[in-house]
């Protein structure tokens, strides 16, 4: 039913390409809500079906009377990453550009934390968006719209992901503090309230048999691994987490952008192991036997740097 819901969709847009009457298309809030719908349901449509979406949003900023409205934009690029829609840089930079230069209500917090976020996750969130996007919330912050640990939380990791490498030079390493100064004003990153599993119990129970140092369950960038390993003497790290079990439903070997933003993210603090949840039943021995080799093939080829 979808399938031929999504097609009657795309014979709405391709119908009136190139004619005289584009005010016939759909309009930008029956796209969004049209996305929207999809996302939730963790329904990919064909790229190109999603790539004639974003084209029609990005045209309908230029149309006056049929602009999307800071909302409508939020909410069709939050889609584009959650679906892995491989849009276009110079598409998701006009559609950032035309919401934070709209005229209407410049949207909210909530929209501001999502467009940000949503921008990250698809890979294209600039320093000069995320600054621009900082200020307007800094100055509705004086008007006592707070944010919520949500929105601090989204913000944060676009934050994170930013982050230049070390090998950056000094004014990009600069520019970036003045961001994370800027974000510290309308708040800290709030506490992860996510509670361990009974497999990252399991695991470290496991690394423990194996007489490796690790920290368990750490927090990084906002996500909770099972483990972090660390060298002694430096040298990379090694994460330990588990395989997301969410996956799009007509797509399953497309992750989803919240799941590949997260491998991102964790990939950043060492060489990330994903490891499928243990099975009812499992116990520490069998998960140590199972551990060991793939922790020493990402250790490049002993353990000995990470035994206590």
């Amino acid at each position: 039913m979808l399938d031929g819901l999504c097609q009657r969709f795309g014979v709405l847009l391709s119908r009136h390409q190139g004619s005289n009457r584009p005010n016939e298309l759909p309009i930008a809030q029956h796209i969004a809500n049209t996305m929207w719908a999809l996302s939730k349901l963790k329904y990919a449509p064909a790229d190109e079906l999603a790539l004639s979406m974003v084209d029609r949003m990005v045209a309908l900023c230029h149309m006056l009377w049929r602009q999307p409205t800071p909302q409508a934009i939020s909410n069709l690029l939050r889609t584009c990453a959650q679906l892995s829609v491989p849009v276009k840089q110079i598409d998701t930079d006009s559609l950032a550009s035309f919401f934070l230069g709209s005229n209407r209500g410049q949207g909210t917090q909530q929209n501001s934390a999502n467009t940000a976020s949503s921008l990250a996750v698809i890979g294209h969130l600039c320093q000069a968006h995320f600054t621009r996007m900082l200020n307007q919330m800094l100055a509705l912050s004086v008007n006592h719209q707070e944010l919520s640990e949500l929105q601090l939380r989204q913000l944060h990791q676009a934050l994170d992901w930013l982050k230049p490498p070390s090998s950056a030079g000094t004014l990009q390493g600069d520019a970036w503090l003045n961001l994370k100064d800027k974000l510290g004003r309308l708040g800290a990153w709030p506490a992860c309230d996510t509670q361990p599993s009974f497999g990252a119990q399991l695991v470290c129970a496991a690394l423990t048999q194996l007489s490796l140092r690790f920290k368990a369950t750490p927090v990084i960038d906002g996500y909770r691994p099972a483990a972090l390993l660390e060298p002694i003497g430096g040298g990379a790290a090694i994460v330990v987490a588990f395989e997301s079990t969410i996956c799009l439903k007509n797509r399953p070997s497309r992750l989803p952008g919240s799941e590949r933003f997260r491998q991102q993210l964790l990939k950043r603090r060492g060489k990330l192991v994903l490891l499928a949840p243990p099975k009812a039943g499992v116990g520490v021995k069998e998960v140590a036997e199972y551990l060991k080799p793939i922790l020493t093939a990402a250790a490049g080829g002993s353990l000995d740097a990470y035994r206590r």
